[in-house]
């Protein structure tokens, strides 16, 4: 009975985690911080824009083009669970995050990147014969790419944009 005492009297609860992955680097975490949000900015305006262009043109409503959508809008939401937080990290002194957040980050951050790991995974296997080989090939080659990278080399998105942008924006885009 003793024995069961003591291991009451020892449980401690965990609050709060330190984050100390970029406290060594105290003198380039205003760089870090610049390059992430740039990284950051240019995630989010590119699968909005997908994102955008695909809602916009007809011809790009295709099952192809729809899993594209979802699997922009996923990294987008996969992005926002966890660099907002590391942002503010590299300019905070107090780097700390608490079990309850920690636990939802990590929830959210796995379900996203599970969804974005099936998503490429029915992409592979479902579109038509055409897209299979650039679907499994990118899915092979580089999984979880930012979707922004493959979209804009594809002739079918590059007329869609040229389309929304009308003849005042021009856009060469590289193939």
């Amino acid at each position: 009975m003793d024995h069961l005492n003591v291991l009451v009297e020892n449980i401690t609860m965990v609050t709060e985690f330190l984050l100390l992955g970029f406290s060594s680097l105290g003198e380039i975490q205003l760089a870090l911080f610049a390059v992430f949000l740039f990284l950051y900015l240019a995630i989010l305006s590119g699968n909005v824009t997908i994102i955008s262009v695909i809602h916009l043109d007809k011809s790009l409503h295709t099952p192809m083009y729809f899993f594209l959508g979802i699997l922009s809008t996923s990294e987008t939401f996969y992005t926002f669970v966890i660099l907002p937080k590391m942002l503010v990290n590299l300019l905070s002194v107090a780097r700390i995050i608490s079990f309850t957040c920690c636990a939802l980050q990590m929830f959210f951050f796995l379900g996203f990147a599970i969804t974005n790991c099936l998503l490429l995974g029915v992409m592979a296997s479902y579109v038509s014969n055409k897209d299979r080989l650039v679907t499994v090939t990118y899915t092979i080659v580089t999984p979880l790419l930012n979707p922004m990278v493959y979209s804009l080399r594809n002739k079918d998105v590059q007329l869609a944009i040229r389309k929304v942008l009308g003849k005042k924006g021009s856009l060469k885009l590289q193939n």
